[in-house]
Protein backbone atom coordinates (compact mmCIF):
# COMPACT_ATOMS: atom_id res chain seq x y z
CA UNK A 1 0.00 0.00 0.00
CA UNK A 2 1.06 3.27 -0.91
CA UNK A 3 -0.03 6.10 1.72
CA UNK A 4 0.58 9.66 1.51
CA UNK A 5 1.74 10.24 4.88
CA UNK A 6 2.10 14.41 4.61
CA UNK A 7 2.73 16.80 2.42
CA UNK A 8 5.26 19.82 2.61
CA UNK A 9 6.29 23.08 0.53
CA UNK A 10 5.12 20.73 -2.74
CA UNK A 11 6.59 17.45 -1.62
CA UNK A 12 4.63 14.36 -1.01
CA UNK A 13 6.23 12.26 2.11
CA UNK A 14 4.84 8.51 0.63
CA UNK A 15 4.77 5.74 3.41
CA UNK A 16 5.03 2.20 1.29
CA UNK A 17 4.20 -0.98 3.08
CA UNK A 18 5.48 -3.77 1.48
CA UNK A 19 3.63 -7.87 1.43
CA UNK A 20 5.84 -7.96 4.77
CA UNK A 21 4.58 -4.81 6.51
CA UNK A 22 8.13 -3.54 5.97
CA UNK A 23 7.47 0.48 5.94
CA UNK A 24 9.70 2.55 3.67
CA UNK A 25 9.08 6.15 3.00
CA UNK A 26 10.08 8.00 -0.05
CA UNK A 27 9.66 11.53 -1.12
CA UNK A 28 8.83 12.89 -4.22
CA UNK A 29 7.44 16.16 -5.92
CA UNK A 30 3.71 16.35 -6.11
CA UNK A 31 3.97 17.55 -9.33
CA UNK A 32 5.40 14.86 -10.61
CA UNK A 33 2.65 12.85 -9.29
CA UNK A 34 0.40 14.02 -11.68
CA UNK A 35 -2.62 14.59 -9.51
CA UNK A 36 -3.98 16.12 -6.54
CA UNK A 37 -3.17 15.12 -2.95
CA UNK A 38 -3.42 15.03 0.85
CA UNK A 39 -2.19 13.20 3.60
CA UNK A 40 -4.64 10.00 4.29
CA UNK A 41 -4.85 9.45 0.58
CA UNK A 42 -4.28 5.95 -0.75
CA UNK A 43 -2.60 5.62 -4.18
CA UNK A 44 -1.98 3.30 -6.85
CA UNK A 45 0.02 3.48 -9.90
CA UNK A 46 -1.53 2.50 -13.22
CA UNK A 47 0.50 2.50 -17.52
CA UNK A 48 -0.88 5.65 -17.26
CA UNK A 49 0.02 7.75 -13.91
CA UNK A 50 -0.65 7.76 -10.14
CA UNK A 51 -4.46 7.30 -9.00
CA UNK A 52 -5.81 7.88 -6.00
CA UNK A 53 -8.17 4.74 -4.45
CA UNK A 54 -10.63 7.05 -3.23
CA UNK A 55 -12.48 3.51 -1.69
CA UNK A 56 -9.62 2.79 0.22
CA UNK A 57 -8.43 6.09 1.15
CA UNK A 58 -12.56 6.42 2.32
CA UNK A 59 -11.97 3.38 4.40
CA UNK A 60 -9.34 4.56 6.37
CA UNK A 61 -10.48 8.05 6.84
CA UNK A 62 -13.80 6.52 8.51
CA UNK A 63 -11.56 4.10 9.98
CA UNK A 64 -9.50 6.48 11.85
CA UNK A 65 -12.40 8.85 12.85
CA UNK A 66 -14.41 5.95 14.58
CA UNK A 67 -10.92 5.11 16.71
CA UNK A 68 -10.77 9.25 17.03
CA UNK A 69 -14.30 9.36 18.28
CA UNK A 70 -14.07 6.12 21.12
CA UNK A 71 -10.98 7.33 22.44
CA UNK A 72 -12.61 10.79 22.73
CA UNK A 73 -15.93 8.62 24.41
CA UNK A 74 -13.22 7.00 26.74
CA UNK A 75 -11.73 10.07 28.08
CA UNK A 76 -15.07 11.42 29.20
Amino acid sequence: MILVERVEDGIAVLEITDSTDAITYRSMPVQALGLAVRAGDVLYQTESGWQVDTAATEARRRLAAGRFHRLMQHDS
